[in-house]
């Protein structure tokens, strides 16, 4: 079995999506009183040898025509309904390549003030300066994330990451002196020729600075990046860099509450999750309607991408020529599964009865007969993963119980 074979939180994945018509879009909008502002920001100085997202180099200076795209945007969504917002996350790409100037443009167009609502960026090594980060705590930002991914020069090398250990730590340094609420650490496991002993270097670099989280992702190899056919991937000796990890962090102090993430914080419970509108600007991103999924076309080809990004700047209608996903019942009650189980907050029965007013042990004969115990642990009023390190396979094993379709129900 396949231990690393897709990332399985974002169900149904963007190579489902087939276009959606504008009107449909717009009711879905009409429905939206609140939701999460995400802005999807593709620029990027260099771009990584694992890096399959919807990003692109050398086009600097297409930003401010970009932002003046997404006021257009902003403006349309807004004649549609007033959509207040209840968070503010800048993804991409690299949005603090983005000046002080583009920055504030950005949230007077967005109406949107960090300071009123939970606020995160991303960082990367390259970009960060004392003059960004100060802006960022003065204007009310309460998460920094920057993608470290190593503190070992050959294995940045290896990555194609394109900052050097330095860097990282200039950084990191400064980051420290801001006192962010909530500040995390991206780094990877499964390079070629990544001992236990290097990865707990990188680890321990990284909890120097007292980061409240640290995400560890595994190393995927996909299509139309560098170094997709240029290297194997040893997935045992990943899985037993998982572990070790796992077990290191934990004696560090950190509680994990995913595959990926460990914090620092004390683990709260949470509700059941599957559900929160999210309102993307930009293109790249996902808006979350509902039970609709939509974006504009999604590439990892570079020049498809920057193809987009171009028919994107020029646009004056944003509903149309989007692809996305409308999820019927039973998709939904997946995602459902999929959002709860993958996280330390578990499958709850009876939230699941109170969403869809029928019984999870009806639905799905996987959980009426117990299946697959030897992945998961069934309590009364839970069902949860023995081991994350499962994540990436068990989604697939319960369709195949469930003997759907093309990746389905």
């Amino acid at each position: 079995m396949k231990i690393y074979n897709q990332y399985q939180y974002s169900y149904p994945h963007k190579s489902n999506y087939y276009p959606i018509d504008a009107p449909r879009i717009e009711q879905a909008l009409s429905k939206l009183t609140s939701a999460d502002f995400y802005v999807h920001l593709p620029f990027c100085s260099t771009k990584c040898g694992y890096c399959n997202l919807f990003s692109t180099t050398g086009l600097e200076s297409q930003i401010d025509y970009y932002l003046e795209a997404i006021k257009r945007q902003y403006q349309q969504f807004s004649q549609i309904s007033t959509i207040v917002p209840n968070s503010l996350i800048l993804g991409g790409g690299t949005p603090i390549i983005l000046s002080i100037a583009q920055l504030d443009t950005l949230f007077t167009t967005l109406h949107i003030d960090p300071k009123n609502h939970y606020s995160a960026i991303e960082l990367s090594p390259n970009e960060v300066t004392k003059e960004k980060l100060t802006y960022l705590k003065h204007v009310g930002f309460d998460r920094v994330s920057i993608g470290i991914q190593s503190f070992h020069e050959q294995e940045l090398k290896f990555l194609n990451r394109h900052h050097k250990t330095k860097n990282c730590h200039k950084s990191l340094e400064e980051i420290s002196k801001q006192d962010f609420t909530d500040f995390n650490i991206d780094l990877i496991y499964g390079m070629e020729g990544q001992t236990q002993q290097l990865l707990k270097e990188s680890i321990d670099h990284a909890l120097n600075y007292n980061p409240t989280e640290i995400f560890i992702y595994p190393l995927y190899i996909r299509k139309n990046t560098s170094l997709f056919g240029t290297v194997s991937l040893d997935e045992e000796h990943m899985y037993h860099l998982y572990q070790f990890l796992t077990h290191y962090l934990h004696t560090m102090g950190y509680n994990q509450t995913s595959m990926r993430r460990f914090t620092k914080k004390p683990i709260e419970p949470l509700s059941s999750c599957g559900f929160e509108p999210s309102l993307s600007f930009g293109c790249g991103g996902r808006s979350y309607l509902g039970n609709l999924h939509v974006c504009h076309p999604y590439s990892d080809s570079s020049s498809q991408v920057k193809a987009t990004l171009n028919t994107f700047i020029k646009q004056e209608d944003f509903l149309k020529e989007l692809v996305g996903y409308e999820l019927n019942d039973k998709q939904l009650k997946h995602r459902f599964i999929v959002k709860n189980l993958l996280h330390l907050n578990g499958l709850k029965p009876q939230a699941y009865e109170r969403i869809f007013s029928s019984t999870l042990y009806d639905d799905y004969k996987l959980f009426k007969e117990k299946g697959l115990d030897q992945y998961l642990v069934y309590d009364k009023d839970n069902i949860s993963l023995k081991d994350f390190g499962c994540s990436d396979f068990i989604i697939d094993l319960m369709l195949d119980y469930e003997g759907a379709q093309h990746g389905h129900l």
